[in-house]
């Protein structure tokens, strides 16, 4: 019997790190899109982060954690950009893969 995957009942433990080096800015996870995956099988996670905030968000970055999940990412797990300016949205996109375990 093959497993399904369904990356939403995962999603709250993987880890978001927001940084900003400049006042306290106020991001929101806009869009999150993601697969289901069975064994095996590869696909996205489409995360868009929105500046709510008066002023730019600096050195922003985006790390998801996967460790005790049933995922790896193929590449980086984690993603940055230097600015996201006030009222601006940001997307970060990470290639996964669905373990064969």
């Amino acid at each position: 019997m093959n497993k399904i995957f369904n990356l939403h009942i995962y999603l709250s433990t993987i880890f978001l790190i927001v940084l900003s080096t400049s006042i306290i800015s106020a991001l929101s996870l806009e869009v999150i899109d993601y697969p289901t995956l069975i064994p095996g099988e590869e696909g996205k996670i489409k995360v868009e982060l929105k500046n709510q905030f008066n002023d730019p968000a600096e050195e922003v970055s985006l790390n998801l954690d996967f460790k005790d999940l049933p995922f790896i990412p193929l590449g980086s797990s984690e993603q940055s950009i230097d600015e996201i300016e006030e009222d601006d949205e940001e997307i970060f996109i990470f290639i996964i893969k669905a373990s064969t375990s």
